[in-house]
C-alpha cells in the first residue's frame, strides 16, 4: 500500500505540508497513478482480492493497521461462512441489504487464512486467528488430495502460531523546527569523464 502526496507540478517533490498532516492524494494497493487506464484490469464485483499488513508492521503507522482492519473485518463480515467456518470466493450485495456469496476455492481459503494469521500478529487479537481455524477445519478433510495448493496452505496453518511478520525497524525520530522554514538541499550531480 502506497500513500502518494502530489507536489503542485508534475515530476516534482512530494508536497512536504501533505506529508507532515498525514493527507495523502492517493492510497494506492500496490500500483501507481492511473495504471489501469489504458489496461484495464477485468474483477467481477465481489471478487476477493489479497492485502498484507507489512505496511503496519514496517512503517508501524496507525492508519495503516487501521486500513488493514477495515479489510479484514470485510472479509469475515461479507465472505466468511457462518456455518462451515471457510470463505466464500465471492460476494454479491443484495439490493435488500443482504450479501449473495458463493464458490470455495481452496487456494483463496489458505491466503485468507495468512491474512487473518496476520492480523493477529499485528494486533494481539485472537479472534482473527479463530477465523483463519474454522476455514483450516473446513479445508482439513481436503488437505490429502491437495496438490500446489497444499503449499499455501503450509504457510497459512504456520502463521496461525508463528508470526512471519518483519521485525518492526527502529526508525530514527526526525526534528522538525515549527517555527523555522525547511531549506531542501539540491542533490550534488557528478560527471564521469571529460570536463
Amino acid at each position: 500500500m502506497f500513500d502518494f502526496y502530489v507536489g503542485a507540478t508534475p515530476g516534482s517533490t512530494a508536497d512536504d505540508a501533505k506529508l507532515m498532516a498525514n493527507a495523502p492524494d492517493v492510497v494506492a494497493f500496490n500500483g501507481y497513478a492511473a495504471q489501469y487506464k489504458d489496461n484495464p484490469i477485468l474483477v467481477r464485483r465481489g471478487e476477493r482480492i489479497r492485502a498484507f499488513v507489512l505496511a503496519a508492521r514496517v512503517a508501524g503507522r496507525k492508519q495503516d493497521a487501521e486500513r488493514a482492519l477495515v479489510v479484514g473485518k470485510l472479509l469475515l463480515e461479507w465472505f466468511a461462512d457462518a456455518e462451515d467456518g471457510h470463505f466464500h470466493s465471492n460476494a454479491t450485495p443484495k439490493k435488500s441489504g443482504g450479501v449473495k456469496a458463493g464458490g470455495r476455492d481452496a487456494l483463496d481459503n489458505a491466503r485468507a487464512v495468512r491474512f487473518m494469521a496476520e492480523l493477529t500478529h499485528l494486533t494481539g487479537d485472537p479472534a482473527w486467528a479463530q477465523a483463519g481455524r474454522r476455514a483450516v477445519d473446513a479445508f482439513e478433510k481436503d488437505f490429502d488430495d491437495m496438490k500446489l495448493e497444499a503449499a499455501d496452505w503450509a504457510l497459512a496453518v504456520r502463521a496461525l502460531s508463528v508470526s512471519d511478520l518483519p521485525e518492526r525497524p527502529q526508525w530514527a525520530p526526525v526534528a522538525v523546527n515549527a517555527g523555522e522554514p525547511q531549506v531542501r538541499q539540491r542533490a550534488k550531480r557528478y560527471r564521469t569523464g571529460g570536463r
